[in-house]
């Protein structure tokens, strides 16, 4: 299920704006171009739900585990998160940590260091691609309508979870499978040994008994 959702994510996120050329007229006379978004081209999720699966199998096997921990599935969001467009990652992060509260567009413009109506654009486009929801703000009045930006809860996990420093040798020095506890070094397998993890002929994880604590998922 969580991979279902990251990959879902991901697909929402790195979907193509289609966009039509208008041509409009300033005060002074002159034409000027502008874009308007008329849909989105998203694709399904399954390849990169399959991409996902594959590069967490690969992980865990390179941390020796048959199953995928709370570590590897960090390292699956980062991945997602930083295949996206950059203005809309810079967009996303500004959600990290906010459990509440929303943001406006104009906060998003001061946050951002860009133009109210280059952030209103990036909030709506996402709002478009499923991975912010809004809401009228109270203090709304007839001549100016302010909207508050929630990241959306099928996501909200994903965007708001702040970005902490992951130390990989601590995590490998406290494996709890299969394999004995102690330093990386102490993991390898003898040369002769075949890894207890279990493997098919083609080098993916074959299916076997799961260890490891209640509530991590395996393969």
């Amino acid at each position: 299920e969580r991979l279902n959702n990251l990959a879902k994510f991901l697909c929402c996120g790195r979907a193509v704006v289609l966009t039509e050329r208008h041509q409009e007229q300033g005060e002074e006379g002159k034409t000027f171009a502008t874009y308007e978004s008329v849909g989105f081209q998203k694709e399904e999720p399954w390849r990169a739900l399959q991409q996902l699966r594959v590069l967490g199998r690969s992980l865990a096997h390179i941390h020796r585990r048959n199953h995928l921990t709370e570590h590897e599935f960090e390292l699956l969001r980062r991945v997602v998160l930083s295949s996206m467009p950059p203005d809309r990652l810079q967009a996303l992060l500004l959600f990290q940590g906010k459990t509440s509260g929303g943001l406006t567009r104009k906060e998003a413009a001061t946050s951002l260091r860009c133009s109210y109506n280059h952030a209103k654009r990036l909030l709506q486009e996402l709002e478009r691609l499923g991975l912010l929801t809004s809401e009228k703000m109270a203090s709304a009045t007839e001549d100016h309508t302010e909207w508050r930006f929630y990241p959306d809860p099928r996501f909200s996990d994903l965007i708001t979870k702040p970005q902490e420093t992951l130390d990989h040798l601590l995590d490998l020095e406290g494996i709890d499978t299969n394999f004995p506890q102690g330093p990386i070094s102490a993991h390898l397998h003898p040369q002769n040994e075949t890894p207890k993890v279990p493997i098919a002929e083609d080098g993916n994880m074959g299916e076997g008994e799961v260890y490891g604590n209640p509530g991590e998922v395996p393969f």
